[in-house]
């Protein structure tokens, strides 16, 4: 009787948990394995992403030197344009002071001619 209970209730008994052991400790690893395969496949696309970010962020940044170096160039222009200009005004003015001067000359020239003028009229 005894051996007739091993066979039919604690063997089959044995084998059901010897096979749910087995299908857990295999299925655990299953499950750790998928989960750190999910988990570097979050990573890659992490790491993906930020390329991605630092692609983009280097891209705006060659932009802003490539802008900043056409900005720098034409405040060079400028303040050379401005050098030139300032020298223009300075000569300019020069010339301004001297043809007030010529004119005041000429004035005066001019009023000594009309009162000569009027002086021979009236003699």
């Amino acid at each position: 009787m005894f051996d007739s209970v091993i066979i039919q209730v604690i063997i089959p008994t044995l084998a059901a948990l010897g096979s749910g052991l087995a299908g857990w400790l295999f299925g655990r690893r299953k499950r750790e394995a998928d989960a750190k395969a999910a988990e570097i496949g979050n990573l890659d696309r992490i790491v993906e992403m930020w390329q991605g970010t630092a692609e983009r962020f280097k891209q705006t940044a060659d932009e802003l030197m490539e802008q900043n170096n056409r900005i720098s160039e034409e405040v060079r222009n400028l303040r050379c344009e401005n050098r030139k200009l300032i020298e223009d005004v300075k000569r300019l003015n020069t010339m301004v002071e001297g043809l007030k001067c010529e004119n005041k000359a000429l004035l005066r020239r001019l009023n000594e001619i009309k009162k000569m003028q009027q002086s021979h009229e009236t003699n």
